[in-house]
Protein backbone atom coordinates (compact mmCIF):
# COMPACT_ATOMS: atom_id res chain seq x y z
CA UNK A 1 0.00 0.00 0.00
CA UNK A 2 2.69 2.71 0.79
CA UNK A 3 3.85 2.41 -3.23
CA UNK A 4 0.37 3.12 -4.25
CA UNK A 5 -0.20 6.35 -1.40
CA UNK A 6 3.14 7.52 -2.17
CA UNK A 7 2.06 7.81 -6.15
CA UNK A 8 -1.20 9.93 -4.30
CA UNK A 9 1.38 12.04 -2.65
CA UNK A 10 2.94 13.21 -5.31
CA UNK A 11 0.00 14.10 -7.43
CA UNK A 12 -2.01 15.48 -4.60
CA UNK A 13 0.74 17.25 -2.67
CA UNK A 14 3.40 18.35 -5.60
CA UNK A 15 1.06 17.99 -8.23
CA UNK A 16 3.63 15.66 -10.72
CA UNK A 17 1.76 13.95 -13.61
CA UNK A 18 2.15 10.49 -14.65
CA UNK A 19 5.25 10.66 -15.85
CA UNK A 20 7.24 12.56 -13.20
CA UNK A 21 5.18 9.90 -10.93
CA UNK A 22 7.11 7.60 -12.50
CA UNK A 23 10.49 8.91 -12.73
CA UNK A 24 10.04 9.60 -8.85
CA UNK A 25 9.33 5.70 -8.03
CA UNK A 26 11.84 4.82 -10.42
CA UNK A 27 14.23 6.62 -7.98
CA UNK A 28 13.43 4.93 -5.58
CA UNK A 29 13.72 1.53 -6.61
CA UNK A 30 17.98 0.75 -6.65
CA UNK A 31 17.52 1.34 -3.02
CA UNK A 32 15.12 -1.45 -2.91
CA UNK A 33 17.58 -3.85 -4.22
CA UNK A 34 20.14 -2.36 -1.81
CA UNK A 35 18.33 -3.21 1.14
CA UNK A 36 18.13 -6.61 -0.08
CA UNK A 37 21.54 -6.98 -0.50
CA UNK A 38 22.20 -5.48 3.24
CA UNK A 39 19.12 -7.64 4.84
CA UNK A 40 20.73 -10.61 3.38
CA UNK A 41 24.77 -9.98 4.21
CA UNK A 42 23.14 -8.92 7.53
CA UNK A 43 21.42 -12.25 7.98
CA UNK A 44 24.48 -14.57 6.99
CA UNK A 45 27.08 -12.94 8.69
CA UNK A 46 25.85 -11.59 12.08
CA UNK A 47 22.78 -13.61 12.87
CA UNK A 48 23.01 -16.97 11.34
CA UNK A 49 23.27 -18.03 14.62
CA UNK A 50 20.83 -16.23 16.41
CA UNK A 51 17.54 -16.01 15.18
CA UNK A 52 16.39 -14.34 18.15
CA UNK A 53 18.81 -11.56 17.94
CA UNK A 54 17.70 -11.13 14.34
CA UNK A 55 14.33 -11.13 14.53
CA UNK A 56 14.78 -8.21 17.41
CA UNK A 57 16.95 -6.14 15.00
CA UNK A 58 14.22 -6.82 12.39
CA UNK A 59 11.72 -5.32 14.67
CA UNK A 60 13.49 -2.33 15.62
CA UNK A 61 14.08 -1.69 11.76
CA UNK A 62 10.45 -1.82 11.28
CA UNK A 63 9.92 0.53 13.86
CA UNK A 64 12.51 2.86 11.97
CA UNK A 65 10.68 2.29 9.19
CA UNK A 66 7.62 3.79 10.40
CA UNK A 67 9.27 7.00 11.61
CA UNK A 68 10.82 7.33 8.02
CA UNK A 69 7.31 7.15 6.80
CA UNK A 70 6.46 10.40 9.04
CA UNK A 71 9.25 12.22 7.63
CA UNK A 72 7.82 11.28 4.01
CA UNK A 73 4.30 12.11 4.54
CA UNK A 74 5.30 15.81 6.31
CA UNK A 75 7.78 16.40 3.57
CA UNK A 76 7.95 20.06 2.14
CA UNK A 77 9.99 19.51 -1.07
CA UNK A 78 9.56 16.95 -3.73
CA UNK A 79 13.23 16.48 -3.25
CA UNK A 80 13.28 15.70 0.13
CA UNK A 81 9.73 13.41 -0.04
CA UNK A 82 12.17 11.22 -2.72
CA UNK A 83 14.92 11.14 -0.16
CA UNK A 84 12.57 10.10 2.51
CA UNK A 85 11.15 7.45 -0.10
CA UNK A 86 14.01 5.70 -0.75
CA UNK A 87 15.44 5.69 2.78
CA UNK A 88 12.12 3.91 3.47
CA UNK A 89 12.20 1.71 0.78
CA UNK A 90 15.88 0.56 1.71
CA UNK A 91 14.76 -0.35 5.10
CA UNK A 92 11.32 -2.03 4.37
CA UNK A 93 13.89 -4.24 1.85
CA UNK A 94 16.20 -5.23 4.65
CA UNK A 95 13.34 -7.12 6.60
CA UNK A 96 12.15 -9.08 3.98
CA UNK A 97 15.11 -11.38 3.36
CA UNK A 98 15.16 -12.02 7.80
CA UNK A 99 11.88 -13.01 7.69
CA UNK A 100 12.06 -15.52 5.47
CA UNK A 101 14.97 -17.28 6.48
CA UNK A 102 13.68 -17.19 10.44
CA UNK A 103 10.23 -18.76 8.87
CA UNK A 104 11.71 -21.38 6.93
CA UNK A 105 14.12 -22.45 9.99
CA UNK A 106 11.18 -22.58 12.10
CA UNK A 107 8.81 -24.68 10.04
CA UNK A 108 9.75 -28.06 9.04
CA UNK A 109 10.86 -28.76 5.67
CA UNK A 110 7.58 -30.98 5.11
CA UNK A 111 4.70 -28.29 5.72
CA UNK A 112 7.53 -24.96 4.15
CA UNK A 113 5.39 -24.14 1.36
CA UNK A 114 1.98 -24.28 3.36
CA UNK A 115 4.13 -22.17 6.35
CA UNK A 116 4.61 -19.67 3.92
CA UNK A 117 1.09 -19.79 2.44
CA UNK A 118 -0.34 -19.31 5.87
CA UNK A 119 2.51 -16.61 6.36
CA UNK A 120 1.25 -14.43 3.94
CA UNK A 121 -2.04 -14.05 5.17
CA UNK A 122 -0.76 -11.47 7.85
CA UNK A 123 -1.17 -9.05 5.24
CA UNK A 124 -4.47 -8.73 5.45
CA UNK A 125 -4.90 -6.48 8.77
CA UNK A 126 -2.98 -4.31 6.36
CA UNK A 127 -5.56 -4.62 3.61
CA UNK A 128 -8.34 -4.03 5.74
CA UNK A 129 -7.31 -0.91 7.01
CA UNK A 130 -6.71 0.53 3.46
CA UNK A 131 -10.28 1.48 2.95
CA UNK A 132 -10.26 3.69 6.58
CA UNK A 133 -6.48 5.46 5.09
CA UNK A 134 -8.63 5.72 1.61
CA UNK A 135 -11.28 7.56 3.85
CA UNK A 136 -9.19 9.81 5.84
CA UNK A 137 -6.92 10.82 2.76
CA UNK A 138 -10.47 12.44 1.10
CA UNK A 139 -11.55 13.93 3.94
CA UNK A 140 -8.28 15.42 5.68
CA UNK A 141 -5.79 15.00 3.07
CA UNK A 142 -3.51 12.27 1.80
CA UNK A 143 -0.53 13.10 4.11
CA UNK A 144 -3.23 12.20 7.50
CA UNK A 145 -3.72 9.11 5.99
CA UNK A 146 -0.23 8.26 5.00
CA UNK A 147 -0.04 8.95 9.31
CA UNK A 148 -2.95 6.33 9.64
CA UNK A 149 -0.47 3.70 8.13
CA UNK A 150 2.51 4.79 10.99
CA UNK A 151 0.66 3.06 13.59
CA UNK A 152 0.05 -0.45 11.62
CA UNK A 153 4.21 -0.19 11.02
CA UNK A 154 4.79 0.34 14.50
CA UNK A 155 2.49 -2.90 15.93
CA UNK A 156 3.60 -4.84 12.99
CA UNK A 157 7.35 -4.08 14.48
CA UNK A 158 6.20 -5.12 18.23
CA UNK A 159 4.51 -8.61 16.90
CA UNK A 160 7.76 -9.16 15.04
CA UNK A 161 9.98 -8.49 18.10
CA UNK A 162 7.74 -10.17 20.36
CA UNK A 163 8.61 -13.98 18.40
CA UNK A 164 12.03 -13.84 19.32
CA UNK A 165 11.36 -15.10 22.80
CA UNK A 166 9.58 -18.49 20.99
CA UNK A 167 11.51 -18.87 17.40
CA UNK A 168 14.74 -20.73 19.30
CA UNK A 169 12.45 -23.41 21.08
CA UNK A 170 10.82 -23.64 17.34
CA UNK A 171 14.08 -23.61 15.34
CA UNK A 172 15.47 -26.84 17.76
CA UNK A 173 11.82 -28.50 17.49
CA UNK A 174 12.44 -28.75 13.85
CA UNK A 175 16.03 -29.65 14.06
CA UNK A 176 14.74 -32.55 16.95
CA UNK A 177 12.37 -34.14 14.42
CA UNK A 178 14.32 -33.77 11.47
CA UNK A 179 17.78 -35.43 13.23
CA UNK A 180 15.16 -37.92 14.28
CA UNK A 181 14.17 -38.87 11.07
CA UNK A 182 17.36 -38.99 9.68
CA UNK A 183 18.64 -41.48 12.21
CA UNK A 184 16.08 -43.93 11.23
CA UNK A 185 16.63 -43.61 7.65
CA UNK A 186 20.37 -43.99 8.11
CA UNK A 187 18.88 -47.13 10.01
CA UNK A 188 16.46 -48.54 7.56
CA UNK A 189 19.91 -48.65 5.38
CA UNK A 190 21.71 -50.77 7.35
CA UNK A 191 19.17 -52.88 8.39
CA UNK A 192 18.15 -52.28 11.75
CA UNK A 193 15.63 -49.65 11.93
CA UNK A 194 13.68 -48.86 15.38
CA UNK A 195 9.65 -48.30 14.89
CA UNK A 196 9.26 -46.21 17.74
CA UNK A 197 12.06 -43.72 18.16
CA UNK A 198 11.93 -40.41 21.30
CA UNK A 199 14.39 -37.83 21.25
CA UNK A 200 14.82 -34.88 23.60
CA UNK A 201 11.16 -35.06 24.75
CA UNK A 202 9.61 -32.72 27.08
CA UNK A 203 6.16 -32.60 28.40
CA UNK A 204 4.03 -31.48 31.52
CA UNK A 205 0.51 -30.74 32.96
CA UNK A 206 -0.48 -27.04 32.60
CA UNK A 207 2.94 -25.45 33.97
CA UNK A 208 4.66 -28.11 35.75
CA UNK A 209 6.72 -29.85 33.79
CA UNK A 210 7.61 -33.75 34.07
CA UNK A 211 9.70 -34.87 31.12
CA UNK A 212 13.05 -33.36 30.75
CA UNK A 213 14.92 -33.85 27.41
CA UNK A 214 13.48 -37.86 27.32
CA UNK A 215 14.83 -40.23 24.66
CA UNK A 216 13.98 -43.93 23.90
CA UNK A 217 13.82 -46.11 21.28
CA UNK A 218 11.72 -49.33 20.25
CA UNK A 219 11.99 -51.73 17.72
CA UNK A 220 9.62 -53.87 16.60
CA UNK A 221 8.70 -57.21 18.24
CA UNK A 222 10.95 -56.15 20.98
CA UNK A 223 9.43 -55.68 24.90
CA UNK A 224 11.01 -52.74 26.41
CA UNK A 225 10.53 -52.07 30.52
CA UNK A 226 9.96 -48.92 31.90
CA UNK A 227 11.15 -48.73 35.30
CA UNK A 228 11.50 -46.00 37.73
CA UNK A 229 9.66 -44.55 41.49
CA UNK A 230 6.32 -43.48 41.66
CA UNK A 231 5.95 -39.61 39.86
CA UNK A 232 9.18 -40.37 38.07
CA UNK A 233 7.03 -39.46 34.79
CA UNK A 234 6.70 -43.24 33.24
CA UNK A 235 2.95 -42.78 32.53
CA UNK A 236 3.50 -39.55 31.20
CA UNK A 237 5.68 -40.50 29.19
CA UNK A 238 3.08 -43.31 27.52
CA UNK A 239 0.61 -40.17 27.19
CA UNK A 240 2.73 -38.16 25.71
CA UNK A 241 3.84 -40.72 22.61
CA UNK A 242 0.06 -41.85 22.59
CA UNK A 243 -0.88 -38.09 21.99
CA UNK A 244 -3.37 -37.65 25.09
CA UNK A 245 -0.30 -35.57 26.69
CA UNK A 246 0.88 -33.10 24.00
CA UNK A 247 4.28 -32.69 23.82
CA UNK A 248 5.90 -28.88 24.49
CA UNK A 249 9.55 -30.29 22.62
CA UNK A 250 11.23 -33.05 21.06
CA UNK A 251 10.11 -35.34 18.22
CA UNK A 252 8.10 -38.70 18.58
CA UNK A 253 8.72 -40.53 15.21
CA UNK A 254 6.86 -44.09 14.19
CA UNK A 255 8.18 -45.93 11.26
CA UNK A 256 9.44 -42.86 9.60
CA UNK A 257 6.60 -40.28 10.22
CA UNK A 258 6.70 -37.36 12.87
CA UNK A 259 3.82 -37.63 15.13
CA UNK A 260 4.79 -35.17 18.20
CA UNK A 261 2.14 -32.75 18.01
CA UNK A 262 -0.40 -35.36 15.95
CA UNK A 263 -4.03 -36.03 17.78
CA UNK A 264 -4.51 -39.50 19.14
CA UNK A 265 -7.19 -40.65 16.82
CA UNK A 266 -4.36 -40.33 14.32
CA UNK A 267 -1.71 -41.60 16.03
CA UNK A 268 -4.02 -44.75 17.20
CA UNK A 269 -4.74 -45.19 13.08
CA UNK A 270 -0.73 -45.40 12.79
CA UNK A 271 -0.85 -48.44 15.11
CA UNK A 272 0.21 -47.04 18.33
CA UNK A 273 -2.20 -48.88 21.30
CA UNK A 274 -1.81 -47.75 25.34
CA UNK A 275 -3.46 -49.82 27.74
CA UNK A 276 -3.49 -48.20 30.89
CA UNK A 277 -3.26 -49.95 34.37
CA UNK A 278 -6.76 -50.22 36.02
CA UNK A 279 -8.56 -48.47 33.71
CA UNK A 280 -8.05 -50.55 29.81
CA UNK A 281 -11.96 -51.30 29.67
CA UNK A 282 -15.23 -50.13 28.98
CA UNK A 283 -16.94 -51.17 32.45
CA UNK A 284 -20.58 -50.68 30.85
CA UNK A 285 -19.60 -53.27 27.53
CA UNK A 286 -19.95 -57.09 27.79
CA UNK A 287 -16.77 -58.89 27.32
CA UNK A 288 -17.68 -59.23 23.71
CA UNK A 289 -18.86 -55.68 23.12
CA UNK A 290 -15.47 -55.02 24.24
CA UNK A 291 -13.11 -57.06 22.20
CA UNK A 292 -15.94 -56.45 18.88
CA UNK A 293 -14.79 -52.59 19.68
CA UNK A 294 -11.37 -53.10 20.04
CA UNK A 295 -11.43 -54.81 15.89
CA UNK A 296 -12.75 -51.17 14.95
CA UNK A 297 -9.37 -50.16 13.46
CA UNK A 298 -8.85 -53.45 11.98
CA UNK A 299 -12.55 -53.69 10.74
CA UNK A 300 -12.18 -52.42 7.03
CA UNK A 301 -9.06 -55.03 5.83
CA UNK A 302 -8.70 -57.60 8.59
CA UNK A 303 -12.59 -59.19 9.78
CA UNK A 304 -10.85 -62.37 9.47
CA UNK A 305 -7.90 -61.39 11.69
CA UNK A 306 -10.17 -59.81 14.18
CA UNK A 307 -12.30 -63.01 14.02
CA UNK A 308 -9.45 -65.40 14.50
CA UNK A 309 -7.99 -63.09 16.75
CA UNK A 310 -11.11 -63.23 19.02
CA UNK A 311 -10.98 -66.97 19.08
CA UNK A 312 -7.79 -67.33 19.93
CA UNK A 313 -8.22 -64.98 23.23
CA UNK A 314 -11.24 -67.00 24.04
CA UNK A 315 -8.61 -69.96 23.92
CA UNK A 316 -5.67 -68.65 26.04
CA UNK A 317 -8.49 -66.92 28.92
CA UNK A 318 -10.96 -69.13 29.26
CA UNK A 319 -12.66 -67.37 32.29
CA UNK A 320 -13.43 -64.57 29.50
CA UNK A 321 -14.89 -67.18 27.28
CA UNK A 322 -17.43 -67.75 30.35
CA UNK A 323 -18.10 -64.69 31.16
CA UNK A 324 -18.43 -63.38 27.54
CA UNK A 325 -21.84 -61.43 27.92
CA UNK A 326 -20.87 -60.17 31.20
CA UNK A 327 -20.45 -56.79 31.91
CA UNK A 328 -16.73 -55.75 32.20
CA UNK A 329 -17.61 -53.59 35.27
CA UNK A 330 -18.70 -56.93 37.19
CA UNK A 331 -15.49 -59.01 36.88
CA UNK A 332 -12.60 -58.78 39.16
CA UNK A 333 -9.61 -56.43 38.72
CA UNK A 334 -7.80 -59.23 37.05
CA UNK A 335 -10.35 -60.15 34.31
CA UNK A 336 -10.47 -56.88 33.83
CA UNK A 337 -6.87 -56.46 32.96
CA UNK A 338 -7.10 -60.26 31.36
CA UNK A 339 -9.53 -58.20 29.39
CA UNK A 340 -7.73 -55.26 28.55
CA UNK A 341 -4.99 -57.30 27.18
CA UNK A 342 -6.93 -59.45 25.03
CA UNK A 343 -8.43 -56.39 23.61
CA UNK A 344 -4.68 -55.11 22.80
CA UNK A 345 -4.39 -58.53 21.30
CA UNK A 346 -7.13 -58.57 19.14
CA UNK A 347 -6.22 -54.72 17.98
CA UNK A 348 -2.72 -55.57 16.97
CA UNK A 349 -1.31 -52.05 17.67
CA UNK A 350 2.52 -51.62 15.99
CA UNK A 351 3.11 -50.13 19.58
CA UNK A 352 1.56 -51.28 22.34
CA UNK A 353 2.20 -49.05 25.68
CA UNK A 354 1.19 -50.76 28.73
CA UNK A 355 0.86 -49.06 32.37
CA UNK A 356 1.36 -51.01 35.59
CA UNK A 357 0.37 -54.36 33.99
CA UNK A 358 0.26 -56.07 37.54
CA UNK A 359 -0.58 -53.88 39.74
CA UNK A 360 -2.80 -55.11 42.73
CA UNK A 361 -2.80 -58.57 40.76
CA UNK A 362 -2.11 -62.15 42.14
CA UNK A 363 1.20 -63.52 40.82
CA UNK A 364 -0.94 -66.17 39.46
CA UNK A 365 -3.08 -63.82 37.53
CA UNK A 366 0.11 -62.34 36.41
CA UNK A 367 1.52 -65.65 35.37
CA UNK A 368 -1.33 -65.78 32.86
CA UNK A 369 -0.43 -62.15 31.55
CA UNK A 370 2.85 -62.41 30.67
CA UNK A 371 2.75 -65.12 28.19
CA UNK A 372 0.06 -63.26 25.82
CA UNK A 373 2.49 -59.70 26.11
CA UNK A 374 5.64 -62.55 24.91
CA UNK A 375 3.15 -63.81 22.00
CA UNK A 376 2.67 -60.20 20.97
CA UNK A 377 6.25 -59.12 20.24
CA UNK A 378 6.76 -62.94 18.60
CA UNK A 379 4.04 -61.45 16.16
CA UNK A 380 6.05 -58.14 15.80
CA UNK A 381 3.94 -55.94 18.12
CA UNK A 382 6.80 -53.37 19.74
CA UNK A 383 5.83 -53.47 23.98
CA UNK A 384 6.64 -50.80 25.77
CA UNK A 385 5.93 -52.44 29.41
CA UNK A 386 5.58 -49.74 32.74
CA UNK A 387 6.20 -51.64 35.90
CA UNK A 388 6.68 -51.15 39.36
CA UNK A 389 7.14 -54.67 40.22
CA UNK A 390 11.09 -55.24 38.51
CA UNK A 391 10.89 -58.95 39.01
CA UNK A 392 7.60 -59.01 36.07
CA UNK A 393 9.67 -56.41 34.01
CA UNK A 394 12.69 -57.79 33.46
CA UNK A 395 11.01 -61.22 33.26
CA UNK A 396 9.74 -60.34 29.88
CA UNK A 397 11.56 -57.28 29.05
CA UNK A 398 15.20 -57.53 26.58
CA UNK A 399 16.12 -54.16 27.23
CA UNK A 400 15.34 -51.59 30.18
CA UNK A 401 14.98 -47.53 31.01
CA UNK A 402 15.18 -46.66 34.50
CA UNK A 403 13.42 -43.03 34.66
CA UNK A 404 13.84 -40.44 37.49
CA UNK A 405 11.73 -36.70 38.29
CA UNK A 406 11.27 -36.70 34.56
CA UNK A 407 14.78 -38.50 33.29
CA UNK A 408 16.05 -41.09 31.71
CA UNK A 409 19.02 -42.40 34.47
CA UNK A 410 19.71 -45.94 32.42
CA UNK A 411 19.57 -47.17 29.41
CA UNK A 412 20.34 -50.55 28.32
CA UNK A 413 19.87 -54.46 28.51
CA UNK A 414 18.21 -55.88 31.47
CA UNK A 415 21.52 -57.77 32.47
CA UNK A 416 23.15 -54.47 32.99
CA UNK A 417 20.51 -53.24 35.40
CA UNK A 418 20.71 -55.77 37.45
CA UNK A 419 24.39 -54.63 38.06
CA UNK A 420 22.92 -51.58 39.13
CA UNK A 421 21.70 -51.83 43.06
CA UNK A 422 21.63 -48.11 43.35
CA UNK A 423 19.05 -47.75 41.10
CA UNK A 424 16.88 -50.97 41.94
CA UNK A 425 17.03 -50.12 45.37
CA UNK A 426 15.24 -46.90 45.47
CA UNK A 427 12.14 -48.55 43.49
CA UNK A 428 12.29 -51.63 46.17
CA UNK A 429 12.13 -48.74 48.91
CA UNK A 430 9.19 -47.16 46.71
CA UNK A 431 7.17 -50.23 47.06
CA UNK A 432 7.98 -50.72 51.00
CA UNK A 433 7.01 -47.35 51.96
CA UNK A 434 3.76 -47.67 49.76
CA UNK A 435 2.85 -51.03 50.33
CA UNK A 436 3.36 -49.69 54.47
CA UNK A 437 1.72 -46.45 54.54
CA UNK A 438 -1.10 -47.93 56.76
CA UNK A 439 -4.01 -45.95 58.02
CA UNK A 440 -1.85 -43.64 60.19
CA UNK A 441 -2.71 -44.83 63.67
CA UNK A 442 0.05 -46.68 65.48
CA UNK A 443 0.10 -50.51 65.96
CA UNK A 444 -1.34 -51.87 69.07
CA UNK A 445 1.58 -52.94 71.34
CA UNK A 446 1.87 -56.67 71.65
CA UNK A 447 2.72 -58.28 74.48
CA UNK A 448 5.55 -59.91 75.25
CA UNK A 449 3.76 -63.15 76.74
CA UNK A 450 1.18 -63.59 73.79
CA UNK A 451 1.64 -66.25 71.02
CA UNK A 452 3.23 -64.81 67.80
CA UNK A 453 0.96 -65.16 64.75
CA UNK A 454 3.54 -65.94 62.42
CA UNK A 455 6.95 -67.08 62.53
CA UNK A 456 9.69 -66.99 59.97
CA UNK A 457 12.34 -69.34 60.31
CA UNK A 458 15.58 -69.78 58.00
CA UNK A 459 13.99 -67.65 55.13
CA UNK A 460 15.68 -66.19 52.10
CA UNK A 461 14.66 -64.19 49.01
CA UNK A 462 16.22 -62.64 45.75
CA UNK A 463 14.66 -59.90 43.82
CA UNK A 464 16.13 -59.02 40.68
CA UNK A 465 19.22 -60.25 41.36
CA UNK A 466 20.03 -58.37 44.68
Amino acid sequence: GFVSLASLLYEQEFGLDERARGVASAIAEPFQLVGLVVGARIVSRRFVNDMSGLLHFLGRVAALTGVLSIGFALSPTIWLAVAFNCVVTASAAVIGPGVLVALALAVPARARATGFSVASLWIIPGLIALPLIGWISNHAGIRWGMLVMVPLLVVGSLILGSTSAVINDDIAQVWRSAMARSGLLCQRRRGEADLLLVRGLSAGYEHRQVLFEVDIDVREGEVVALLGTNGAGKSTLLKSISGVVEADRGAVVIDGRDITHAPPNEIAALGISQMPGGHGVFGSLTVAENLELAGWTRRRHHLDDVAAATAEVYEMFPALAERAHVAAADMSGGQQQMLALAMAFVARPRVLLIDELSLGLAPAIVGQLLPVVRRLAESGVAVVLVEQSVNVALTVAERAYFMERGRIRFSGPTAELLERPDLLRSVFLSEASSGSAGSGHRPRPTPRTEVPALRVVGVSCAFGGI
